[in-house]
């Protein structure tokens, strides 16, 4: 029995009364998308950038980034794209409109995986505090590409982000502590934003396609001896 996160593994050895807990069988990326020859440098991503990538729903709490971002900037120039569609596409452009940030946030719609990667990687910063996200290997693929990877508490990131270290966790759709989190990113020094942009990098490899299979088989393996 296997499950996509450690609070899931937790909750059904707990229901079903396992004397074993389930294994936790993560999606793995590409390895082409890895930062092969590191090149992949803080000092060469868009300055003050955010981006969230994903269904435009409500719970997945774009609006929250958007009211955190404007309380943080007020007047200052930042840039946040938003990729993806859904059915909160039409009220987070009127929210934008409403906060006075259109100017700094984009609708850049459905990108193919190569193109968010892509700008991914010109990103410093990728916001995603949704309600009761399991796993989310959308955030695998930013810390892949060197984003700074705000997550949500509580969700399956809790087990792989490490908060200040290779990330933040940051309370489901809380605006003030995801406030709290972006200033404290602002304010730190190109270099302390790439030693945690190079954490995120390596913390990433080990959810390459290859290592997840490699984990996977090794667990079959022992299971069937």
């Amino acid at each position: 029995i296997g499950a996509r996160s450690k609070s899931i593994s937790d909750e059904v050895m707990r229901l079903m009364d396992l004397q074993k807990e389930p294994f936790i069988c993560y999606s793995g990326i590409p390895d082409k998308y890895f930062d092969k020859d590191n090149s992949i440098s803080f000092s060469r991503k868009d300055i003050d950038s955010y981006m969230f990538a994903g269904r435009l729903i409500k719970r997945k709490n774009v609006h929250s980034s958007m009211i955190a971002l404007k309380s943080l900037y007020e007047n200052e120039e930042f840039i946040f794209n938003i990729v993806g569609d859904g059915a909160e596409k039409d009220k987070l452009d009127q929210l934008s409109k409403e906060l006075n940030i259109s100017k700094s946030v984009s609708f850049l719609g459905y990108k193919k995986r190569d193109e968010v990667l892509e700008i991914m990687r010109k990103t410093e910063v990728f916001i995603m505090i949704s309600d009761d996200e399991t796993f989310g290997l959308v955030y695998i693929e930013a810390m892949s590409q060197g984003c700074i990877v705000i997550a949500s508490k509580n969700g399956g990131m809790e087990d792989i982000i490490i908060d200040g270290y290779n990330g933040f966790l940051c309370n489901q759709g809380d605006e003030e502590n995801l406030l709290k989190i972006c200033q404290k990113i602002k304010n730190m020094t190109i270099h302390e934003k790439e030693i945690i942009s190079k954490n995120a990098i390596n913390t990433s490899k080990d959810f390459s396609d290859s290592n997840i299979a490699r984990n996977y088989l090794n667990i079959v393996v022992n299971e069937g001896r």
